[in-house]
């Protein structure tokens, strides 16, 4: 069972073969192994060799197993024919790389009451640990039975007596240390479990650890096993407390469990460190996701749920890293339970999906595909949890688990991540199929094995088996195929055949070259040469018709895998005639093709044809007889035949008219083949015929793992869609009916690739810019172009509301206190995923949290800024916070509002008491809280020095003011401004926070003044130099232009926007204003657009040159003169001057246009 077997036959028929079928029958059970239809589009071959795995299946082992095959002709005629019979054992080999099954533990109890009977002693290994450097450490459980008799003699319950025994094991030497006894109990007179039962245990270093639990006293208890003496000690005492665990976290070893405190939202799971000192309880993260986690390489992973945390040093989930494979803190469908040793860094956790494939969840999130666990309990169930025992090493992954349905066997695999192939061993007879497989299975990081209890739990002996599975099973190498494609060989000439080694190994030693007929093997040739990878085979027998070459290759330790091809002996020919019955025929009429050869022999012709309508010769039919009839159905037309064998070849030397219309598929036609990527869950099926008439249409599906082709609709479209549910590969067909006749398509066979499925992992309410908004979070998947979400309120009807490449989408078209579901799909290249989970997000608001404030009440500041940090009493979906500071307890006044949780209260004075609320309020700014958060704090004394003296600069004066100013002073906080006039004392005019200030005074004709600037702040000042001596002289008070500056300072006395000076170089008048608008050297630019240009407003040719290209400059001119008209029609018709309705910007603008036009 298990092992390969080579089925050799050949077949003789006059008529072509319709199918053909191979079964392994023992008794009245039956396994079909391979099977021909013509229906499928396939060549028959009428001799063969084919190579098969015996199928594992228990019914099959016997002494009387044989094969059938089952052969039938396109006429209908059919016949059987059995092999001689053989017998199929029970594998119970292991591959080499395993040591024999080793007993490890054969102890008796010897210390049974007196005058008891039915003695009976059962050893098992309850818990394996195989450590780094390849010992084994064994918790050994034993168990004894007896019977005894009451005071009448009578049979009592039995007895039982339990030991738990500590020993190791050396693989490499056989070493056995003496086993200590760590805990002992027993049940007299009752058939019951002891209140005392054994939990867990571990190495801490070289520590052994056990715990036990007590139904009857609550109580966890902890064995420590120091030397050859054993201590013990309480660890925890209550009635909430289960499902208990050890765990070694950065060198110490904690308790895991559960504790049940009121309703399941209360429960937690918590730890406790118990060696090397014993430490308070804590939970380990604060929610409860089930009572199945794992801790490993600083993860605590739920995988009952799909969840991991990081850990934090103390063993504590840091809560902002949690993840959930499904977006959900739902229970899987699929889950792994078992012990999942994680030896790549890059790698979280392994899961399974609902296809029962294993994946790795790698450290960025990612998944990688492993392999279908085919043979699995979950896979025979359906659905729920695998028990399992794995290790994840950065080149590999090794795979135990019990083989399913009903097996007592374990199931080892090796898959290579970089070749993505895998290889499998069985190992055992009768395991304890109870679920202890993490139990009795443990790997190292050195892919060291052990396996224990192979063979049954009770017995008298328990027993182990090891392996060092660095280089595999030692089956993996080396694998031969044979890469000829030729599958003639002709008399008396040679051939070559030609391998290759799937993976080259050192332990390759020779080859051997075996001839196969009717049976019988032949050794032809061994090589010894292992770099050799070819073979010349000369046929030499002319009465041989089928053979087989095989290549074996062996190992030095005697293991060989082999490959072999079947050849058709054939002898060279020629066709010396081709011929045809008729010339003209309908369709479905019969042609019969016969031809004549010189010599040959055994030799295979093949029939071709080629129409009106064709390119290329096309074959229509294979036979060894040298005639043929054929009837005519899948073509029409003129049509050309030839025949050939080998390398000659007789075109037919008349065509045959065919006449009718063909009703069939069109080649090529047909969608889905081969790879096919499936577009939003569904798949499109589509074909074309050769017709247009409506017919109806069968659809058939053959699913992975079914039997034959399942019709599934009828439909008289030529295209239909079905969901995606049809497994990773499934085969189809399409027929139709015309004339009592079915006409089917070809066999298409398909693999599907889909767009992977998107998650929402969030979906959050919250409040951006005072507008309601839900924020999405989706997995990140690098294969999609992008995410479009599509939404629905109070109904089922989702729509799209947008597209993003970014994992998170914003919908601000929300409004509050309403429910919104959501759900996403991913696009590439036109093609659709299927739908995400479906979130839903209500946009609640929660109008009832307090506010906690983080910083320290009661500090002294030492500047002049005080930053506080709050935060909300619990998850909130708006934040907003008013702010309040006063300097009284009693008297407080708004600040700000804001949405930080931080906010930095500037421009405080030094010692002061200032007293801080914070409100949190509503979109609306209403309180929501009836009590603010308090703060109080105190400023210190002003200690900054100020060094710098202001340096006063007097910027104007005035006869009725004088304008200053001077730099800003570091650690100034004001300024005093004082004022000396005629040199008397300084007066103080103010203080100022800005550096500048304006003394509004009248001066006096022939006073003196000066100004100085005093800065300060609270603990220090400086007093600036005296400024320049401000001396007012005689003014006119003439103001021409009234804009408040006397003529006599004034530079534009008439305020036209023409300096003075410029006005008497060009000799206009300074005090009159409308000379501006004056064009004085008639270029048409008026003086005031020449003096901005810079042009000489006396000189003609000097005026301001236009910007615009010529084609600019005629468009303008176009529209201008088409105003100009209008506004003249639109003035004659009103007996008004055209003048009157233009400004005269406009009009000096058309006139110099006109003038350079005119130019």
């Amino acid at each position: 069972m298990g092992k390969p077997i080579i089925i050799t036959y050949s077949t003789i028929s006059k008529y072509d073969v319709e199918s053909f079928s191979l079964y392994l029958k023992q008794g009245s059970h039956s396994e079909k192994l391979f099977t021909f239809k013509k229906s499928d589009g396939e060549l028959f071959d009428s001799a063969n060799s084919i190579q098969f795995s015996i199928p594992n299946e228990s019914n099959l082992i016997g002494t009387e197993a044989y094969v059938e095959a089952y052969i039938k002709d396109e006429n209908g005629a059919y016949t059987r024919k059995e092999s001689s019979k053989f017998t199929i054992e029970q594998n119970t080999e292991v591959p080499k790389v395993f040591t024999p099954y080793k007993d490890v533990f054969t102890q008796q109890y010897n210390n049974y009451p007196s005058d008891t009977r039915q003695h009976e002693t059962d050893n098992y290994v309850k818990k394996a640990i195989l450590d780094e450097n390849g010992l084994v450490h064994l918790l050994v459980e034993q168990i004894a039975w007896w019977w005894g008799k009451d005071s009448r003699g009578h049979t009592t319950y039995n007895n039982r007596n339990w030991r738990y025994y500590y020993m190791t094991y050396n693989p490499k030497t056989g070493a056995k240390s003496t086993p200590i006894i760590m805990f002992e109990n027993q049940m007299i007179d009752n058939g019951n479990l002891p209140p005392e039962r054994y939990s867990d245990f571990i190495m801490s270093g070289d520590t052994l650890i056990m715990i036990t639990s007590n139904s009857n006293s609550n109580q966890v208890k902890k064995y420590e096993l120091n030397g050859s003496s054993v201590s013990t000690s309480t660890l925890l005492t209550g009635s909430d407390f289960d499902s208990y665990s050890l765990v070694n976290y950065k060198n110490k070893t904690y308790l895991t469990y559960r504790h049940r405190s009121g309703s399941s939202e209360n429960w937690r799971p918590k730890a406790k460190e118990i060696y090397p000192s014993l430490g308070g309880d804590f939970n380990i993260v604060n929610h409860y996701y089930g009572s199945s986690l794992t801790i490993k390489n600083e993860i605590v992973s739920f995988y009952a749920k799909g969840i991991t945390f990081k850990l934090d040093s103390d063993m504590r989930a840091i809560e902002s890293t949690k993840y959930s494979i499904s977006g959900t803190d739902n229970y899987l469908e699929n889950y792994l339970r078992g012990d999942i040793k994680i030896y790549d860094s890059n790698v979280k956790e392994m899961y399974i999906d609902n296809d029962e494939k294993l994946f790795l969840l790698k450290s960025d999130n990612s998944k990688e595909q492993l392999f279908h666990l085919d043979d699995s309990d979950i896979a025979n169930s359906g659905k729920g949890q695998q028990r399992i025992e794995a290790a994840v090493y950065q080149d590999r992954v090794m795979v135990v688990h019990e083989l399913a349905p009903n097996s007592q066997q374990y199931k080892v695999v090796i898959y290579n991540r970089q070749t993505k192939r895998s290889g499998s061993t069985i190992i055992g007879n009768k395991i304890y199929g109870f679920g202890e497989v993490y139990s009795n299975v443990d790997l190292n990081s050195k892919k060291q094995i052990v396996i224990a209890n192979p063979d049954g739990k009770y017995d008298s002996y328990a027993q182990l088996i090891t392996a060092d599975l660095a280089d595999g099973f030692g089956l993996e190498a080396p694998t031969v195929h044979i890469d000829t494609e030729v599958r003639i060989v002709k008399v008396n000439e040679s051939m070559t055949i030609n391998w290759s080694m799937e993976k080259e190994s050192s332990k390759l030693d020779h080859f051997k070259v075996y001839k196969v007929v009717n049976g019988v093997t032949t050794l032809l040739d061994t090589i010894n040469n292992t770099s050799t990878r070819e073979y010349t085979y000369r046929q030499n027998s002319s009465n041989e018709n089928i053979i087989s070459l095989k290549v074996m290759a062996f190992t030095n330790d005697g293991e060989s895998s082999s490959d072999q091809i079947t050849l058709r002996v054939t002898k060279p020919l020629q066709i010396i005639s081709f011929t045809v019955d008729k010339n003209v025929i309908d369709l479905d009429e019969p042609l019969k093709f016969s031809w004549e050869v010189i010599e040959g022999y055994n030799n295979l012709y093949k029939g071709y044809k080629k129409c009106s309508d064709d390119m290329d010769w096309s074959e229509i039919f294979e036979t060894d007889a040298k005639t043929k009839i054929y009837a005519v159905n899948d073509f029409s037309g003129v049509c050309q035949f030839k025949i050939t064998s080998g390398e000659s070849e007789r075109i037919l030397s008349d065509s045959v008219q065919i006449d009718g219309k063909v009703y069939q598929f069109k080649e090529n036609s047909f969608t889905p083949t081969g790879e096919y990527t499936v577009n939003g869950g569904l798949i499109d099926f589509s074909w074309e015929t050769e017709f247009d008439e409506n017919v109806e249409f069968d659809l058939f599906i053959k699913k992975l793992g079914e039997s034959s082709l399942k019709k599934v609709t009828s439909t008289m479209s030529r295209m239909y869609q079905l969901d995606a549910n049809m497994g990773n590969t499934f085969q189809w067909q399409v027929s139709f009916e015309y004339d009592g006749k079915t006409v089917s398509s070809p066999i298409m066979n398909v693999t599907l690739k889909s767009l992977d499925k998107p998650t929402i992992l969030e979906g959050n309410f919250t409040y951006k810019n005072g507008k309601p908004t839900i924020t999405l979070k989706m997995s990140d998947l690098p294969s999609s172009e992008e995410y479009e979400v599509f939404r629905s309120q109070y109904t089922n009807q989702f729509r799209s509301i947008g597209t993003t490449t970014s994992i998170t989408f914003e919908d601000e078209n929300i409004k509050s206190n309403e429910s919104y579901s959501y759900y996403v799909v991913t696009n590439k290249n036109g093609v659709q995923s299927v739908p995400s989970n479906t979130k839903i997000v209500d946009t609640n608001y929660n109008e009832n949290y307090d506010v906690i404030i983080d910083s320290d009440n009661y500090q002294i500041v030492s500047g002049r800024s005080m930053t506080i940090n709050y935060h909300p009493s619990k998850q909130v979906n708006f934040e907003q916070y008013e702010i309040r500071v006063g300097t009284k307890a009693d008297e407080v006044y708004f600040y700000t509002l804001t949405d930080k949780r931080t906010i930095t209260i500037e421009g405080l004075e030094f010692n002061q008491n200032y007293f801080v609320e914070i409100y949190p309020t509503s979109p609306s700014g209403k309180w929501v809280a009836t009590q603010p958060a308090k703060l109080t704090f105190s400023t210190g004394f002003d200690s900054r020095n100020i060094i710098a003296k202001a340096i006063i600069s007097i910027d104007e004066v005035a006869t009725d003011h004088v304008s200053f100013s001077w730099d800003s002073i570091p650690n100034a906080d004001k300024y005093t401004v004082l004022r000396s006039e005629n040199g008397e004392e300084y007066e103080s005019l103010g203080i100022v926070e800005e550096t500048a200030f304006t003394d509004g005074i009248n001066l006096v004709e022939g006073a003196k003044y000066r100004y100085k600037v005093k800065a300060f702040n609270g603990g220090s000042f400086t007093v600036s130099d005296e400024s320049n001596e401000v001396v007012p002289v005689p003014v006119s008070v003439v103001d021409t232009d009234r804009d408040g500056i006397p003529d006599d300072v004034d530079l534009d006395d008439d305020n036209d926007g023409i300096s003075d000076l410029d006005e008497i170089k060009y000799g206009l008048d300074s005090l009159d204003a409308s000379d501006a608008e004056v064009d004085s050297d008639g270029d048409g630019v008026s003086n005031l657009d020449e003096i901005k240009a810079g042009t000489n407003l006396t000189d003609k040719n000097d005026y301001p040159q236009s910007k615009m290209s010529n084609e600019q400059k005629a468009l303008f001119m176009l529209l201008l003169n088409r105003s100009i008209e209008l506004n003249k029609d639109n003035v004659e018709s009103s007996g008004q001057n055209s003048n009157q309705h233009m400004s005269i910007p406009a009009l000096l603008m058309i006139e110099s246009l006109q003038q350079k036009e005119e130019k």
